[in-house]
């Protein structure tokens, strides 16, 4: 599926945002718009403006995800201003990104805020640098971005990972027939039943089934999509069957995101295969591979911990009263 053309300017976008106000859903009448993929290129000139740039700050991400949360966003004050809603819940992604006065599109948010009938407003996803511009909030910290040096992913070098570097020999010597291949949408439906196939394989607490269940729909959103959200995919092959597939981008010029990762477990060692394979054809150019963040998840914290970062990118969740 191909990005669909924009043709709008950002002033024709807002333009477009009049049209739309007279309809039934209340954030309408706010003058927010439905996230589509034609909202690419206005996403990525804001989101280009986070330094540094954390996994969550892509329009990838935050589209995959408005197949969970219904995504909305509006420009005020020459801010991007995004939120996203769950059962009747409202919430803004990020605070206002852009080139604009940040103070008053604050401002105005807590005022649509206020019309929901909602005592505080709330953001997800706050850097130590969006931080100093919020000025007066209560702050969360939440499980900050792992990050790991490319190369090293690549080489698996060194005592430290020496495990990985087993899991991989091992892959590669036990199994027949390993190769790997671009996503194309031509693995889409092969994709999707190692997804599921994967889905049961990680049963945890109910709270972390649902998350997982969620994840389960974001990544089906991720490859019915990937063209358009300009992702990278590769899939593994072993005995003659998908048996891993991963998607990531570039944040930017010295680092790349993988968003997404999934193998079955029962073939040992695809994942610290692929993941190893990925960087080297893929990312080979970049210094950082940012893996995102564990979700408080903590045996997912343990494998990203397992793999050494060589740091964190903190972050944490913003309220600001009404």
């Amino acid at each position: 599926m191909d990005l669909h053309p924009l043709h709008l300017t950002v002033n024709d976008r807002v333009n477009h945002v009049e049209i739309v106000e007279g309809e039934q859903n209340p954030w309408e009448s706010e003058g927010f718009v439905n996230m589509t993929l034609g909202d690419r290129a206005i996403f990525e000139l804001f989101l280009s403006r986070i330094h540094p740039r954390i996994s969550d700050a892509s329009f990838a991400n935050i589209f995959m995800w408005s197949s969970v949360y219904e995504t909305r966003w509006k420009l005020i004050e020459d801010c991007l201003c995004i939120v996203a809603t769950q059962g009747g819940e409202p919430t803004m992604i990020l605070p206002p990104l852009g080139f604009g006065n940040f103070t008053a599109a604050i401002e105005q948010c807590l005022e649509s805020f206020q019309r929901f009938k909602v005592s505080r407003l709330f953001i997800e996803y706050v850097t130590s640098s969006m931080a100093e511009k919020l000025g007066n909030f209560q702050g969360s910290p939440r499980s900050g971005d792992y990050l790991y040096e490319t190369q090293k992913m690549i080489d698996l070098t060194g005592s430290k990972l020496a495990s990985k570097r087993q899991s991989r020999n091992a892959f590669i010597k036990k199994y027949r027939n390993i190769r790997t291949e671009t996503f194309t949408p031509n693995h889409a439906q092969d994709c999707i039943k190692l997804l599921e196939t994967w889905q049961p394989q990680v049963q945890h607490s109910v709270n972390i089934d649902l998350k997982r269940s969620q994840e389960v729909v974001a990544t089906k959103n991720a490859i019915a999509n990937a063209a358009a959200l300009g992702l990278t995919g590769m899939v593994l092959y072993a005995e003659d069957q998908i048996v891993g597939f991963t998607f990531g981008e570039k944040l930017d010029d010295s680092t790349c995101s993988i968003l997404i990762e999934k193998t079955n477990r029962d073939f040992t060692g695809s994942a610290q295969y692929i993941f190893s394979e990925f960087c080297r054809q893929y990312w080979a150019d970049t210094q950082w591979c940012n893996v995102g963040d564990d979700w408080e998840i903590p045996s997912l914290a343990w494998t990203k911990e397992s793999y050494h970062p060589a740091f964190r990118l903190p972050k944490s969740s913003a309220s600001i009263g009404l």
